[in-house]
């Protein structure tokens, strides 16, 4: 089985998860995140050689096994809070912190393609400010927007011209980005450790392209059908 874990209101997982259906990766179980935290059963084993192995039960009665999972589209950020809105915030921030760990421990012990694996910052992978992602952009060679901000200056920067999308899967760029940017959206989704980067340009008057900001959660429907042919590839690597 392969596994979508997202929100209800993630359109762009729902739209990849729709498209690949249709591609034939069935079965593909969409996993909500507060259906992990609420009236779910998770086993976590671990043997003497160190191989992890984890038993999922959701509220719905969906079994999960690691070893029976084939590749997982991870889009949770965080546990829900609504989910733990019964406990006391003391309690709810422990809770939280140990449901965290928990399913983090779970993602990342899968032997299965998961894109993207869990980060120390988030459970769908690291996130960095706009800034940090220009700093790491330009580290790789790609072009990068300028990034200033002082307390004495709030004159807006000027809007670019247009704008274009990349979505990075595995080592596949999709996506409207010149075709003179794609290694770069590569090297920047190695650098940053994820196999899978959403990341904008923008490109000014002069016609000069430069990154504007980056994510680990990009819009998947930017990069159409070849995003859905190539999140299949990555999903059966």
């Amino acid at each position: 089985m392969w596994l979508a874990i997202c929100e209800p209101h993630d359109e762009a997982a729902i739209w990849a998860v729709a498209g690949l259906r249709h591609l034939g990766v069935a079965p593909l179980e969409i996993l909500l995140p507060d259906e992990l935290v609420v009236g779910a059963r998770l086993v976590h084993r671990l043997d003497r050689g160190g191989q992890a192995s984890v038993e999922l039960v959701t509220r719905r009665g969906v079994e999960v096994r690691s070893g029976e999972v084939r590749g997982v589209i991870n889009r949770t950020t965080h546990v829900p809070q609504a989910a733990l809105a019964s406990l006391g915030a003391t309690d709810r921030d422990y809770v939280a912190e140990e449901i965290t760990a928990a399913l983090a421990s779970w993602m990342a012990s899968l032997p299965c393609p998961v894109l993207n694996r869990p980060s120390p910052a988030l459970l769908c992978g690291p996130w960095r400010w706009p800034a940090q992602w220009r700093w790491l952009a330009a580290r790789v060679g790609l072009p990068a927007r300028e990034w200033s901000r002082a307390s004495w200056d709030d004159s807006p920067a000027p809007e670019p011209v247009e704008r274009a999308a990349a979505v990075v899967i595995g080592d596949e760029v999709t996506g409207s980005v010149p075709d003179e940017l794609a290694a770069g959206c590569r090297e920047l989704a190695h650098a940053a450790g994820v196999t899978l980067l959403g990341v904008t340009f923008a490109r000014d008057p002069g016609g000069e392209w430069a990154l504007e900001d980056a994510t680990p959660l990009p819009d998947l429907r930017h990069g159409g059908r070849p995003a859905l042919d190539a999140l299949r590839r990555a999903l059966d690597a």
